[in-house]
C-alpha cells in the first residue's frame, strides 16, 4: 500500500512507480520496460482479478508453512480512521468470483487454507454465497472479519460448515467512545463476549486485536487483557496505534503536530511496536509501549496458554483442541522471535 498511499515518495527511489491494484497495469509496465520506455506512475483503474492466480509453483521445495494464502476478495466497506485498507479502496470492496476462488483452492493441493482478505464477510449475501461454496470441499480455513459477523446469524451458523477454524477480528478497543473516536462502525454495537462465546462454541479460534492510543491512557488493552484471559482466548495483539501515512490518521495527526517526524518509517531501525507520536499534554509514550511489551509477555507466557487452553474443545474434537494448542504456542514463539528482532535493531 505505502507507494499506492504516497507515490511521490516511492518516486524517489524507483523508476517507476504502480498506483493501486498491480494486475490493472502489470502486462503494461513489463511492455514499457522492455521497449524502454517506462513512464514515472502507472495507475490501475478498476479491474476484476478473476482468472488472475499467483504461480504457486515457486514455493515448491520452500519451507513455508503448509497453508495456501488465498484471496478472495479486496478492500473493505468501513472508513476506520486508522486503516491503510479504507486509505486505498475508500470503501470499495473487488471480489473474485467464487468458482475462481474454489478453483484456485483446488490446484493449491492444500487443505489449510488462509484467506487473506481484509474482511471476507464484507458483503454478507456474497459471504453466504462463499461459504455454502466451501462447505463441500472438505479443507479448513482461517480468516479475517469485522466485529459486525455478530449480527448476522446466516453467516455464523454456515462458518463452521464451511471449515472455518479460526478468525482475526479487529476488536480494537472495549472503549465505546474510543471505538466512535476511531470510527469503527462495525464494532460499536457488538457484544465481544456473545461473539467469543458463540465462536468458541463452533470450535473457531478467535485471534483478537485492540490498539492502544485513542484513550488517555492504558485501561483499555488492560481490561482487554484480563476479558480475553477468561474467555480462554487463543491469540491477541497489543498494538500502538500507528498513523500510517495516508490515512485519516496520519493527516489529522500531522495538522495537530503529534508527530515525531513526518516521515516516520524512515527511522532506523524501522519504529515497530513503538509509538511515533506524543501527546502535546502528557509528553511521549515511551511509557505505554512498554505496558504493551509487558502485556504481550504475560499473554504468551507458558502459565497464560494453560490458562486459556479450552478444553471443552477436547470433548468436543480433539484434532481442534491441538489445533487452538498450536495457534498459542507458535503465537508465543512468534511474539518472542519479534521482540528479539526489534531489540537488536
Amino acid at each position: 500500500y505505502h507507494p499506492t498511499l504516497i507515490p511521490e515518495e516511492a518516486g524517489r527511489y524507483a523508476d517507476a512507480v504502480a498506483v493501486g491494484c498491480a494486475e490493472g497495469v502489470w502486462g503494461e509496465i513489463i511492455r514499457d520496460a522492455k521497449n524502454r520506455r517506462l513512464k514515472r506512475v502507472y495507475c490501475s483503474d478498476d479491474f476484476s482479478f478473476s482468472r488472475i492466480a499467483p504461480d504457486r509453483s515457486i514455493f515448491r521445495n520452500k519451507r513455508y508453512l503448509p497453508l495456501a494464502p488465498i484471496e478472495a476478495s479486496r478492500g473493505c466497506p468501513f472508513f476506520c480512521e486508522f486503516c491503510s485498507t479504507s486509505a486505498v479502496y475508500k470503501g470499495k470492496v473487488i471480489y473474485k468470483r467464487i468458482e475462481d476462488v474454489k478453483r484456485e483452492i483446488e490446484e493449491s493441493g492444500r487443505k489449510l487454507i488462509m484467506f487473506v482478505d481484509e474482511n471476507i464477510t464484507a458483503n454478507s449475501k456474497r459471504a453466504v454465497e462463499l461459504f455454502e461454496g466451501l462447505a463441500p470441499m472438505n479443507i479448513l480455513w482461517i480468516g479475517q472479519v469485522a466485529p459486525n459477523i455478530l449480527l448476522r446469524k446466516d453467516i455464523i451458523s454456515l462458518l463452521r460448515r464451511s471449515g472455518c477454524v479460526g478468525l482475526l477480528i479487529g476488536f480494537e478497543s472495549i472503549n465505546r467512545k474510543s471505538l466512535r473516536k476511531m470510527k469503527k462502525d462495525a464494532a460499536v454495537p457488538v457484544d465481544y463476549n456473545k461473539l467469543i462465546d458463540i465462536l468458541h462454541s463452533r470450535g473457531i479460534a478467535v485471534y483478537a486485536s485492540f490498539l492502544a492510543g485513542y484513550s488517555n491512557g492504558s485501561e483499555d488493552v488492560h481490561d482487554a487483557y484480563k476479558r480475553l484471559l477468561r474467555k480462554k482466548v487463543a491469540l491477541a495483539g497489543f498494538n500502538p496505534l500507528t498513523p500510517y501515512p495516508g490515512t485519516p490518521l496520519y493527516h489529522r495527526f500531522l495538522q495537530e503536530g503529534k508527530l515525531r517526524r513526518e516521515d516516520w518509517w524512515m527511522d532506523e531501525p524501522y519504529p515497530y511496536w513503538e509509538f511515533v507520536y506524543f501527546e502535546k499534554e502528557r509528553g511521549d509514550k515511551d511509557g505505554l509501549a512498554e505496558e504493551l511489551t509487558a502485556l504481550r509477555r504475560r499473554f504468551y507466557s507458558f502459565s497464560s496458554i494453560l490458562r486459556r487452553l479450552n478444553t471443552n474443545l477436547l470433548l468436543m474434537s480433539p484434532a481442534l483442541f491441538f489445533f487452538h494448542l498450536l495457534l498459542e504456542v507458535t503465537g508465543c514463539f512468534e511474539v518472542k522471535a519479534k521482540e528479539r528482532i526489534f531489540a537488536n535493531g
